[in-house]
């Protein structure tokens, strides 16, 4: 009955009438018939996130076998069969002609692929042991007038919005699957392919930063309290830096990126995504400078790295733009 509702939602398109349109289960697996100028379109798209998804894979098991770590392959487990799940659904829909659903189900499966890859090599790359940046950053912000600790203790002061400030940057990960079924729905394929491709891109530039200027954070240069998530974060990092950690994992992850800070380039695209949505552009534009916000009221980035993420949201869009013309040759 689920696929009789969603069919009602989502009207069936001719793969040339419009941009909702979705032939294939996946791009680079060829389920049904397709012209080929459209499976040539569908095949650059798919093949860039494929080449991506790889080379963070390959990555991170270099990584390991560098530094001598330990990924557990029973954690391979889970994602692998998520993934094989929702592929057995997307066959189901696609079957029946459910093309704008089967695209959300396709970004879904290859953003999950890749932030579980990302996850184990952020971890691997944690190990490389380059200098810590923290001075550095401590005086950009001074240079931009910012004292982090003063921030901070405004927060603690008002209590009520830091919790709605703390709200807003959990709400990251509710408002990612928002937008894959919310814009896939709407027939907007572009656009959600699109916002695949900027997070992916915007997240390696991100590991390649963190691999050259790792951080601790403001709280590790100032010493102010941490919470139960910052403890966890510096115990992983601190451990994977003197070799006291030697298995890397997505399982009970936590972030270790300080500069840039990620939430501030996760939450622009977010933003970027429902631009279309007049009704929702006003919500999310206030939910995500909250998220900025937090950034700073909870501690957890210099001035400098909010800054810096702003930086790698632009160039991750400007470089998903620039591939366009040859991901989408029609």
């Amino acid at each position: 009955m689920i696929h009789i509702h969603l069919a009602k939602c989502c009207e069936t398109e001719t793969r040339r009438g419009g941009a909702g349109e979705f032939p294939s289960l996946f791009d680079f697996v060829y389920f049904g018939e397709a012209a080929d100028d459209d499976r040539k379109s569908m095949d650059r798209d798919a093949r860039l996130k494929l080449v991506l998804i790889t080379v963070t894979l390959g990555t991170a098991g270099a990584l390991i076998l560098q530094n001598g770590l330990r990924f557990p392959a029973a954690d391979g487990i889970r994602p692998l069969g998520l993934c094989g799940l929702l592929t057995l659904v997307m066959w189901y829909y696609h079957r029946r002609g459910i093309t704008r659903f089967v695209a959300c189900l396709r970004s879904t499966v290859l953003l999950l692929a890749f932030t579980t890859s990302y996850t184990v090599l952020m971890y691997t790359a944690a190990t490389l042991g380059r200098p810590l940046v923290d001075a550095y950053l401590v005086r950009c912000d001074a240079a931009l007038g910012v004292h982090l600790p003063a921030i901070v203790a405004w927060s603690g002061r008002h209590p009520q919005i830091t919790d709605c400030l703390q709200w807003s940057y959990n709400s990251l990960l509710y408002q990612t699957p928002v937008v894959l079924l919310l814009v896939g729905l709407a027939g907007s394929q572009r656009n959600l392919e699109a916002f695949v491709l900027q997070f992916m891109i915007a997240a390696w530039i991100t590991i390649l930063i963190f691999m050259w200027a790792p951080a601790l954070g403001p709280f590790g240069s100032f010493g102010y309290p941490t919470n139960a998530a910052q403890d966890r974060y510096l115990s992983h990092l601190e451990s994977l830096r003197d070799g006291s950690r030697t298995v890397v994992t997505w399982r009970n992850a936590e972030g270790l990126i300080t500069i840039p800070s990620f939430h501030t380039t996760w939450a622009v695209l977010l933003t970027l995504a429902f631009r279309d949505w007049k009704w929702v552009l006003p919500v999310a534009i206030l939910l995500n400078a909250c998220v900025v916000i937090s950034t700073l009221t909870s501690g957890w980035h210099y001035a400098t790295d909010v800054i810096a993420g702003g930086i790698v949201a632009a160039v991750s869009v400007a470089l998903a733009s620039a591939s366009a013309g040859w991901r989408y040759p029609d």
